[in-house]
């Protein structure tokens, strides 16, 4: 199986690119999406979960936990409980209880994701809590299944808020195809890492 792009701001099947290549273009979109405050980032995912609920996706793909999950409510009691009371630390520096010390909770860069074969869907957890800490997502699909998840990634480009356009966040993702065994292109994707998620074995 030769390697194919899947996805890179919108639905492609290309395979004249290089991981490289990808990875300048995601990296070039990391001043835009730190540039975005939390409080818009997360009313564009409350929005876009209303959209899979308007077009019934939710049942289609068994959505129910996973739009729980990012609705606005739960989204922002979750990263304020995981960055210690404040999500705003996601925007700048804030004191968070120390007299000495103002806290700004840094974006890593470029988030390679090997996505399991069984659920691909599972991945969309992984990606999107990746956007909401404003890193660029470059993703390893499985060969199995990955045309729902290239759907439900394509949703984003359908939803627009006051501040937030999903065609623009869409870039911040790249889905790619690569051979379980092609060694040399796994380790140029792990190369290509600030920080590396891997769902299965």
């Amino acid at each position: 199986m030769e390697k194919v792009l899947l996805f890179e701001g919108t639905k492609k099947k290309l395979t004249n690119f290089t991981i490289d290549e990808v990875s300048e273009r995601l990296n070039s979109r990391r001043e835009y999406l730190h540039g975005i405050d939390s409080d818009s980032l997360i009313e564009f995912f409350d929005s876009l979960m209303q959209f899979l609920k308007k077009e019934k996706l939710d049942k289609k793909y068994n959505l129910k936990n996973f739009i729980d999950f990012f609705s606005k409510k739960n989204l922002s009691e979750s990263l304020s409980i995981s960055l210690r009371g404040n999500y705003r630390v996601l925007d700048s520096f804030y004191d968070l209880g120390s007299n000495l010390y103002l806290f700004h909770a840094q974006p890593r860069g470029i988030v390679v994701q090997w996505l399991s074969g069984n659920v691909s869907i599972l991945g969309l957890f992984s990606i999107f809590s990746a956007l909401i800490t404003k890193n660029v997502c470059l993703v390893k699909a499985s060969s199995r299944g990955y045309e729902d998840l290239v759907s439900l990634l394509d949703t984003l480009n359908f939803v627009k808020t006051d501040k937030v356009d999903g065609k623009e966040l869409a870039k911040c993702i790249a889905l790619v195809l690569v051979d379980r065994n092609d060694k040399k292109l796994q380790e140029k994707l792990s190369m290509n890492a600030d920080v590396r998620i891997a769902w299965g074995g």
